[in-house]
């Protein structure tokens, strides 16, 4: 979403952050919550969250969601 963020907004702060201005979140794409790849996301946060996990399986859900999200969208994964 940073680099969504950045193309379609193109407004930073002199430090260089973002504007997160409800005018600009409320214009960002939302995959089909009823998708296998929304409902495989929210499986993938809970797990993230509520699970004690070993640095390395942490490393392999972050990736795992990089997917599921591009997947969501409808682009190639990073």
């Amino acid at each position: 979403m940073t680099k969504y963020h950045d193309i379609a907004f193109q407004n930073k702060l002199y430090s260089g952050r973002r504007r997160y201005l409800t005018q600009y979140v409320k214009k960002y794409p939302i995959p089909d919550p009823g998708s296998e790849f929304s409902i495989r996301l929210v499986e993938l946060a809970r797990e993230l969250v509520f699970n004690e996990n070993t640095p390395q399986r942490v490393l392999e859900i972050e990736t795992l969601i990089e997917e599921q999200t591009a997947l969501a969208f409808g682009v190639e994964p990073l």
